[in-house]
């Protein structure tokens, strides 16, 4: 029988201490309803500044992506934050701002909440180990369903960029597979990929096709935080995965 491989979590990167990590979430899914009386915005930000204590002088950067992501029919939302001014206060009062700075303040200060409009509760965040750098990206496709959304995060370590995909399951976001959109740039050693979804091998839930792929070219002293990457993708299939109902996480044949 062909060995069946669990897409891992090990993704090693060129430069680095550090690695992708699986998002942290609390245990309790969901937080109670609070802050009724005031519009949904407001009440995002209250929820966000409770969960992380974030104080009323911490200038943070809060986003807002609304989409079905399940078949209620109604609207959810995906909220991203970035803590970049706490990372950097942070490692000033651990006296570690330069060691910091070289790995680009990597931790937990990129962090996602779930807004589940048929619960109407907001969840307590899911934090991703990154570098706070540059923001997550959100983008959604329709890969559980044709008639609701499933998000994709997009999160930078360094000079690389990974992709969570994140269906929401039993009113929680799940992580059920992550790749490198690209690793490396700005090396010879830099790889990149983009992605296709095809019908499911094993379940209704969609295969997600690997691509090999290409970035433009920047130099080595070039601030990779600050240019836009352009990927450019290939006809040329390196993976297929398929989605396992059963545990809820995506796998290939080898």
């Amino acid at each position: 029988m062909k060995q069946i491989i669990l897409v891992a979590v090990s993704l090693v990167l060129i430069f680095g201490c550090t690695e992708p990590h699986e998002p942290t979430i609390l245990k309790d899914q969901t937080a109670e309803k609070e802050h009724d009386n005031v519009p949904f915005e407001e009440r995002v930000k209250l929820h966000v500044q409770s969960q992380l204590g974030i104080l009323g002088s911490e200038k943070y950067e809060l986003k807002i992506y609304k989409e079905q992501l399940t078949n209620d029919g109604v609207e959810d939302a995906i909220i991203t934050v970035n803590r970049l001014e706490f990372a950097i206060e942070q490692s000033k009062k651990e006296n570690k701002l330069a060691k910091a700075a070289e790995v680009d303040f990597w931790g937990n200060y990129n962090i996602i909440f779930y807004y589940d409009s048929e619960l109407d509760k907001i969840t307590p965040p899911m934090e991703i180990a990154s570098s706070p750098m540059r923001s997550m990206r959100v983008s959604f496709e329709n890969i559980s369903s044709e008639n609701y959304k499933d998000a994709l995060i997009d999160y930078p370590i360094r000079n690389s960029e990974f992709r969570i995909f994140l269906p929401i399951i039993e009113h929680a976001p799940k992580n059920t597979f992550q790749w490198k959109l690209y690793d490396g740039w700005g090396t010879e050693a830099v790889e990149a990929y983009c992605f296709s979804y095809d019908k499911g091998s094993y379940s209704n839930i969609k295969d997600i096709i690997v691509k090999k792929a290409s970035i433009q070219k920047i130099e080595k002293g070039d601030d990779y935080n600050k240019i836009e990457p352009i990927i450019n993708c290939s006809e040329e299939v390196l993976h297929r995965f398929f989605f396992n109902p059963n545990d809820s996480k995506y796998y290939t044949k080898k």
